[in-house]
């Protein structure tokens, strides 16, 4: 006790005044949000849209997408949840469904979330409440009911025919009529009384081969459907209108190449339908006569999927996306406009390359129209702010770019994984030149150069692992036959200097390749702990780390390894490793985005570092120009910055006069309520944010209307020092820092 009433009083003692404030680290890329965004509404009565996507993600704007608020484990759901359907009763209750038996539910408008069904693996599909107590969802081939708000379940099969289907587009019209499509042939299911039952409804007059996608009813008469018949001679997409409640069909819109999939009525004579073209560029089909005619809407190129749009009552719209795309309209929809982008056309960045205090390489895999997989790399000369694509993604370099390196600013080389081909620039990445090793069967896997003419690409050819050496600034290259057990394609390489160099593969546990005469023959030597190694990196000629399902460190220049310790449990793959001093390191941990580690040791141990609330996607790589300002990237063109280590900092160099940070917090030291005096209180919304001095995110709390200050319950929270950040609608930032005994 003595020793924590000395750390109060130590911290206690810099909270004279107000502070500026750090956040531990900045999204720069994709903004909002990286996850793919399946659908949007609006709260009713409200001019709150709320959207759902991948990563368990929900986030809500009440200003039409200037700013928004991203929930990323509503009601504690994993990460691993896709919510694929969002529905709103009133302007407070509101239910939301996803994989792995998701149904989360809002009695506020979509600000908090609570769990109504949290265990099993089945994939909910569409959701839909006529009342608090009276709801449906949909799963593979069937509907299920509930007339206690979700407790309990009654599932019903929707049968048609042979084959399984995937029900969507569950709606109802009133408390009794409802209507369910996605069923691919020419028949949808409509119910009459409440779902008790459902029938299947063919369509007619009948088109031959055709497959329903989306259905809409506006009222009993009204209504439509969307579909296709694709077949190999030719496509014909549809729009089809009933007006006697779906005893009979007309055509009111077909095209070759325009897909139809959703719909959005705004009321009787508004509405929407989105879509693709052909070539994979979305469209949006809008129609102001009751969906009598239909007309395209002036859009952005873009290959994002996009869902249906929402609508506030002057005409301002917003559509959602893959990775995060937001479009926005002003004018009923006639025209969209781009409201947030990635800035990569980019699914991942693999690998990236510091060359000075401001200049950035990365190169990454993009998704073109399609799904073809590509590689593009890109430049920054503003420590990650901005980005021009510098290479790639044309017709002759379809490939990933998985590893560069610069040995300064102007010389580079980069490869993919395909074609036996090195890229290389001398002029900063302004022109490329491509050279050819082995076209025929050589997949590049890794490379390093110790300086301009000298440098090795290792991979596969045809079953085996080779390592290609030139010295002849990439003109010729000399094949080195290596063998090792099982070891069947050179994953990753690295030099400690000059002579010294070192080959792994990621299929063999215990061994690696290693050169003493730079490269010109290689030998088999071995870990000293088994890890899986798939990357190595030296500080200094003797320092030296091997990552995989361990960390192993050397420093002797690779005669032996050791395992260090870290503060992870479980078992995972350490994907990459950077170092910012020689005694400060960072590593990222595959399939995990909430966790980085760091060391301030040399790399002797290991602490987890708080990355939670920042994406869904996995980081995978650094880039750190100093100390505290770095990096991290990975899935989904993820890229965040800190200037502060990855800490939450506070700059008490500031002035610490009251009206600075103007963030006031008291009592202080506090034992369980908490209130905090804002500075900016003419906003819509604060988010409080509570770290602890390693940076992790330990509690988070929204705030809606135009608060003053606030009073917040720290139940729960340990005894000990925390920062306490607050961002406003507005964008302001403010902290303090605090002591919870």
């Amino acid at each position: 006790m003595k020793s924590f009433s000395l750390l109060i009083v130590l911290f206690l003692s810099t909270l004279t005044g107000s502070f500026c404030q750090s956040i531990p680290w900045e999204r720069i890329n994709p903004n909002p949000i990286e996850s793919s965004l399946k659908e949007i509404v609006r709260v009713p009565g409200t001019n709150r849209m709320v959207a759902i996507g991948t990563g368990a993600t929900i986030l809500y704007t009440e200003n039409m997408g200037a700013s928004w608020i991203i929930n990323y484990y509503p009601a504690g759901i994993s990460r691993s949840v896709n919510l694929n359907a969002i529905q709103f009763v009133d302007s407070n209750l509101g239910f939301a469904a996803g994989d792995h038996s998701t149904l989360i539910k809002t009695v506020n408008g979509g600000q908090s979330w609570k769990s109504v069904i949290d265990s099993g693996n089945v994939n909910f599909l569409d959701v839909y409440f006529i009342n608090e107590q009276t709801g449906f969802m949909t799963k593979r081939d069937s509907v299920m009911k509930t007339t206690d708000g979700g407790l309990n379940w009654i599932s019903t099969c929707l049968c048609h025919s042979s084959y399984y289907f995937f029900p969507k587009y569950l709606h109802f019209i009133n408390d009794s009529t409802g209507f369910i499509g996605n069923t691919g042939g020419m028949y949808f299911f409509k119910t009459t009384n409440a779902g008790e039952t459902w029938d299947s409804v063919a369509i007619t007059p009948a088109i031959e081969g055709f497959g329903l996608w989306a259905i809409k009813f506006l009222d009993e008469n009204t209504g439509f459907i969307t579909g296709s018949v694709d077949n190999s001679s030719s496509n014909t997409n549809y729009i089809l209108r009933t007006s006697d409640g779906g005893a009979t069909w007309q055509v009111v819109y077909t095209d070759p190449f325009n897909y139809v999939h959703d719909f959005y009525f705004f009321d009787a004579q508004t509405g929407f339908a989105t879509g693709h073209r052909v070539m994979y560029d979305n469209m949006i089909l809008r129609t102001v006569d009751g969906g009598l005619t239909w007309q395209e809407s002036n859009m952005p190129y873009s290959f994002l999927n996009l869902t249906a749009p929402s609508f506030l009552d002057n005409g301002h719209g917003l559509c959602v996306g893959a990775y995060g795309q937001i479009l926005k309209s002003i004018n009923w929809g006639q025209d969209w406009f781009i409201k947030y982008q990635w800035t990569f056309h980019t699914a991942d960045i693999n690998d990236a390359q510091i060359v000075d205090q401001n200049t950035v390489f990365i190169g990454t895999t993009t998704i073109g129209g399609g799904g073809i997989a590509s590689g593009c790399i890109y430049k920054s000369t503003d420590a990650g702010y901005t980005w021009n694509k510098v290479f790639g993604a044309n017709a002759h370099h379809a490939f990933p770019i998985y590893v560069l390196q610069f040995l300064n600013p102007d010389f580079g080389v980069a490869i993919g994984n395909h074609m036996g081909e090195l890229h290389k620039t001398m002029d900063g990445g302004t022109t490329w030149v491509t050279f050819e090793i082995n076209y025929s069967n050589f997949a590049t896997k890794s490379l390093w150069f110790i300086n301009e003419q000298t440098g090795f690409v290792g991979g596969d050819e045809g079953g085996n692992a080779v390592i290609y050496k030139t010295t002849d600034s990439c003109k010729t290259w000399q094949k080195s036959d290596v063998w090792l057990h099982r070891f069947d394609e050179i994953n990753n390489m690295a030099f400690a200097d000059d002579s010294n160099g070192f080959a792994v593969s990621r299929y063999v546990q215990d061994y690696f390749l290693r050169t003493y005469n730079q490269g010109d023959t290689w030998v088999v030597d071995s870990f000293d702990v088994s890890a899986s190694v798939r990357k190595i990196y030296f500080i200094n000629p003797d320092t030296g780390f091997a990552i995989g399902n361990k960390i192993l460190k050397t420093t002797n220049g690779g005669d032996t390894w050791a395992a260090v310790t870290h503060d992870l449990e479980g078992q995972y793959q350490f994907t990459d490793i950077d170092f910012s001093t020689d005694e400060v390191g960072y590593i990222t941990v595959s399939d995990n985005a909430s966790t980085l580690l760091r060391t301030d040791d040399g790399g002797d141990s290991w602490h987890s570092l708080g990355f939670e609330f920042y994406t869904t996607s996995t980081p995978d790589a650094l880039a750190f120009f100093s100390k505290d300002e770095g990096l991290v990237m990975g899935e989904n063109s993820i890229v965040f910055k800190t200037y502060t280590g990855g800490f939450v900092g506070i700059d008490e160099n500031k002035s610490n006069t009251t009206g600075d940070a103007g963030l006031v917090c008291y009592p202080n030291p506090v034992t369980s309520s908490l209130t905090i005096v804002f500075p900016d209180k003419n906003t819509d919304w604060h988010i409080v944010s509570f770290y602890s001095t390693a940076g992790r995110l330990v509690k988070k709390v929204i705030l809606s209307g135009y608060n003053e200050k606030a009073t917040i319950n720290l139940f729960g929270l340990k005894e000990g020092v925390y920062f306490v950040v607050s961002k406003s609608s507005d964008g302001n930032r403010s902290a303090a820092k605090i002591v919870k005994f």
